[in-house]
């Protein structure tokens, strides 16, 4: 026999400690992303923060020393002569990255793709992977060839 009585008598006497919403359809699940074609965005001064485990890392991307705060930016349109550059305890300071560490961070921005991901941090890595790939290149035509190939390598990892 059902005492539903008896038991709702019980939560009128109960205090309420919380509520959690479990509707499955609010819930967005990360999901496998791939990375857009380089876009166009406002050149700036960038500070990129990492965190694992507590721990900050610190990035700052540079991209309007030459054309100007606020300008537009395609990445490979124009030579911006912008860098990145990192804090680092090793070196008591900062480092400027040189091209060839530029290209080894863009390869790790593309490779967290391989994971899923919230539709934020897609964004996130969209926009940073645009800035390194504005610094990096001052051609269109490498631009859109190198995230061809970088593309390609992710599709083969699938």
């Amino acid at each position: 026999m059902r005492n539903i009585k008896q038991y709702l008598d019980e939560l009128s006497t109960s205090r309420l400690m919380h509520i959690e919403h479990t509707t499955d359809s609010l819930r967005v699940e990360p999901e496998r992303k791939l990375p857009e074609s380089p876009q166009a965005f406002d050149a700036g001064r960038f500070k990129i923060t990492f965190t694992k485990s507590g721990k900050e890392k610190t990035l700052v991307i540079q991209t309007e020393s030459v054309v100007g705060h606020y300008t537009k930016i395609v990445p490979g349109e124009i030579a911006i002569g912008g860098y990145i550059q990192i804090d680092t305890e090793q070196n008591n300071g900062t480092v400027v990255l040189e091209p060839d560490e530029i290209d080894y961070f863009i390869k790790t921005i593309y490779s967290k793709f391989n994971s899923p991901l919230g539709e934020q941090e897609a964004q996130r890595l969209n926009k940073l992977k645009d800035y390194a790939l504005a610094i990096l290149f001052d051609s269109k035509e490498k631009v859109h060839t190198y995230h061809l190939q970088l593309l390609q390598c992710l599709n083969q990892k699938t």
